[in-house]
């Protein structure tokens, strides 16, 4: 059995217990994103949020889904979601930029690319 197998087991043998507990749905979402299993990853992703809907990491793993499946207005909607968290905001504008590639929307390319460096830690002076 695997780490995530096994830390799957675990997270639902805990549900049993907690089943209104949205951190453990949202690192099942994410063990299911690392799996590349898509759907099931939405489903808990799904229910964090039901949960938290101020998780804005939930908010950015959902968008990354879409943007991988190329439901890009889902996607918008959920990056922008997660951009209200700081340590998130580079990184949202980052995928949006990308989500703007594959719509052909240059300007906007422009736009979140300059509002995720202007943001990001690496790139800002201290």
């Amino acid at each position: 059995m695997n780490n995530y197998t096994e830390a799957l087991r675990v997270y639902n043998d805990l549900l049993k217990y907690q089943d209104d507990n949205y951190e453990i749905y949202y690192n099942i979402a994410v063990i299911y994103t690392t799996l590349n299993q898509y759907t099931k990853a939405e489903e808990y992703y799904r229910k964090t949020i039901r949960l938290n809907s101020n998780l804005h990491e939930a908010y950015f793993g959902l968008g990354q889904l879409y943007l991988i499946n190329k439901n890009l207005e889902q996607a918008e909607k959920c990056l922008f979601k997660s951009a209200n968290k700081d340590e998130l905001y580079a990184k949202s504008y980052y995928c949006l930029a990308k989500l703007y590639a594959l719509k052909c929307e240059e300007g906007k390319v422009v736009s979140c690319l300059k509002l995720a460096i202007d943001n990001d830690k690496k790139f800002v002076d201290k």
